[in-house]
């Protein structure tokens, strides 16, 4: 929770910003505790178009996940990449002994 109120500032600005304007906005990347990392995105909501701000919707994504799982892909790559490595000296001996 302390983590999440470090970046309450920044939130509310986003809020305030995106009901002043046309477009919406967002907030990547913020760290809570225990590592989880969040992306806030907020969107102005109107009865019509061209018409006044209503509401705002807000959007927030966990991208903990996905990054422990794209951490862990890059992983396996580099791990499939020696194993290559090492199959290939297992099948080629005499290369090492050429240079």
């Amino acid at each position: 929770m302390y983590l999440f109120l470090q970046h309450l500032e920044s939130i509310i600005n986003n809020l305030k910003h995106t009901f002043s304007s046309s477009g919406q906005t967002k907030l990547e990347n913020i760290v809570l505790n225990a590592g989880k990392t969040i992306d806030i995105q907020t969107i102005p909501v109107s009865d019509s178009p061209g018409r006044e701000k209503i509401a705002l919707a807000i959007l927030m994504e966990d991208k903990t996940a996905k990054k422990e799982l794209s951490d862990c892909l890059i992983e396996s790559e580099k791990m499939a990449s020696v194993a290559v490595g090492i199959a290939h000296e297992i099948n080629n001996p005499l290369a090492i002994s050429r240079n």
